[in-house]
């Protein structure tokens, strides 16, 4: 019998495979930087720009953040920064559109992506899939919320839950308690 099979999975698998050896040629290229004395692409001795007293890992000579020997060109870095703000996006698209229950399809489509792709992007970034993100956004407001006062009907509605059990049945099991026995 034939295994169906699934496109996403394997531009996924090919990205994350392109990924890592992008990395170890990085990787690679920086030992041989260090063999050769940085000899090659810094002025003598100058690690990349670290001075003495900076911070290991930081230089002086790349933004805050970068990791030292990248060049500040790299398409590897451009990526990060990329994802970076990317995810930043769908932080706060999430609390924008939370009351009205927005769902990983409707963020996808908003941020002109495809929602496994998506997914797979946030998990490689945050540690948790697209659609953990959105839920314990919405439970963490949700704390707020009750911590502050709000009924549990209506914190349910403002954090896009317009079904009190199901609400109340996914907070007991990310956090332990009910909503009531919270606030």
């Amino acid at each position: 019998m034939i295994k169906p099979v699934c496109y996403e999975e394997i531009q996924a698998a090919a990205e994350d495979a392109l990924s890592d050896l992008k990395t170890e040629l990085r990787n690679m290229e920086l030992i041989e930087d260090a063999k050769l004395g940085f000899a090659s692409s810094h002025p003598a001795g100058d690690p990349c720009g670290v001075a003495p007293g900076d911070p290991v890992g930081v230089a002086s000579s790349h933004p805050a953040g970068d990791p030292v020997g990248v060049a500040p060109g790299d398409p590897a870095l451009a990526e990060s920064r990329r994802h970076t703000e990317i995810i930043a996006s769908i932080k706060q698209l999430i609390n924008e559109k939370m009351s009205e229950g927005i769902t990983v399809n409707e963020i996808a489509e908003i941020m002109h992506y495809n929602p496994s792709y998506l997914s797979q992007l946030v998990r490689r970034e945050t540690g948790q899939a697209l659609c953990d993100l959105l839920i314990s956004m919405r439970m963490e407001t949700a704390c707020r919320l009750l911590a502050s006062g709000e009924k549990v009907q209506s914190v349910a509605q403002r954090v896009g839950y317009d079904n009190l059990a199901h609400f109340s049945r996914i907070f007991k099991k990310r956090l332990g308690l009910n909503p009531r026995s919270y606030r």
